[in-house]
């Protein structure tokens, strides 16, 4: 493509992003305007809450951090490394708040010019984002169609129906494709209160909807089911029933399991079906084990694909077919910057495709 206009240069893109993260963290919370967003967002999307956008802004705004994004992005990209001029189409899922900004970081920080697409349903904090917080606006195009818009590659994510569309749509460019995944727990039954109270935060943050949230749960045979279920209960989790859609979701699949004889253990408000893998909103799957290793040879049978993130306190067993780091229990909500969708580094999907 031609030339995409001037870029600032990289310090002054991760100074602006820098400045993103301190509004976020010291200004946010008493701009009207960012209440006015948060409420549009959550008017458009049913399973959006003030609670969980804040949640999620807090989490970037954290990695907002002149210094981490220099140290990573010197380590993923190198010092000496220049791309052409070109633009990226970034199309987001929309199932969480600010689900693509690792994709915008990446591709603003590359100096490439960015042509957005984001769900209808998360659209208006992008729209405050662009117009409020980002000071070089001609270097972003806000679309709800990439219909004849011009690029050069693609980061889009979406569902496994939604992979195939982008599988025969963007053939012939570029592309750097996500189709759906989701994350699993291998408890030991020696869990504390405290871990168990991180893991009911990795599974139901965001009403469960994220690749990073626990659907699956692999438990010993004599696994404390009533304790666990206790913790849900004192943190509080049955407000997700606040929510119209996930209340639907649960009263619907309880009913569902109930006409089919099939069993589940019942939180109150999430439903722990037994074999199920990945079952949905406001249910999770549970698989019990004799030997630990059962839990990790079913893991690794899944495919390297199926997993975003493993939550357990235990190493991954030596020999086992995943590069996945096992992530501490309540972490699975906090990724750091090398922390990348499907494995795949976006610096490193840019440098491949437009280093000069």
């Amino acid at each position: 493509m031609d030339d995409v206009g001037h870029s600032p240069d990289l310090a002054a893109r991760i100074a602006a992003w820098d400045a993103v993260g301190r509004y976020w963290r010291a200004q946010a919370a008493a701009d009207p305007l960012w209440r006015a967003a948060c409420g549009a967002a959550v008017a458009a999307q049913p399973f959006f809450t003030v609670e969980n956008i804040g949640y999620a802004t807090a989490a970037w705004a954290d990695a907002l951090r002149a210094d981490r994004l220099s140290a990573w992005w010197a380590s993923e990209m190198g010092a000496a490394t220049r791309l052409r001029p070109a633009t990226v189409a970034v199309v987001m899922a929309g199932n969480l708040p600010w689900v693509g900004l690792h994709d915008v970081l990446s591709v603003l920080l590359s100096g490439c010019r960015l042509l957005l697409k984001p769900s209808a349903k998360d659209r208006p904090l992008w729209e405050f984002w662009l117009r409020n917080l980002w000071p070089y606006p001609e270097s972003v195009v806000l679309t709800g169609d990439l219909t004849g818009q011009p690029f050069d590659a693609v980061i889009a994510t979406g569902s496994d129906n939604s992979y195939r569309y982008f599988e025969y749509g963007f053939r012939g460019k570029p592309a750097l494709l996500r189709r759906h995944r989701t994350s699993c727990a291998v408890l030991t039954g020696r869990e504390d209160n405290l871990q168990l109270a991180g893991l009911w935060e990795d599974m139901l943050r965001y009403f469960g909807l994220g690749c990073r949230n626990v659907s699956m749960l692999f438990v010993p045979r004599h696994f404390d089911w009533d304790g666990f279920l206790a913790v849900g209960r004192r943190k509080g989790w049955a407000r997700l029933l606040d929510n119209v859609a996930y209340a639907h979701n649960y009263r619907r699949r309880k009913a569902l399991l109930d006409m089919q004889g099939l069993t589940y253990k019942d939180g109150g408000h999430v439903l722990f079906e037994a074999g199920a893998d990945a079952p949905g909103p406001a249910s999770v799957g549970y698989a019990v084990y004799d030997d630990p290793g059962e839990a990790w040879r079913r893991i690794e049978a899944s495919g390297s694909e199926a997993w975003q993130c493993i939550v357990a306190e235990t190493p991954v067993p030596s020999g086992l077919a995943t590069d996945l780091r096992p992530v501490p229990f309540g972490r699975a909500q906090f990724p750091t910057l090398t922390d990348y969708a499907d494995g795949v580094s976006i610096p490193a999907f840019l440098k491949e495709n437009f280093a000069i």
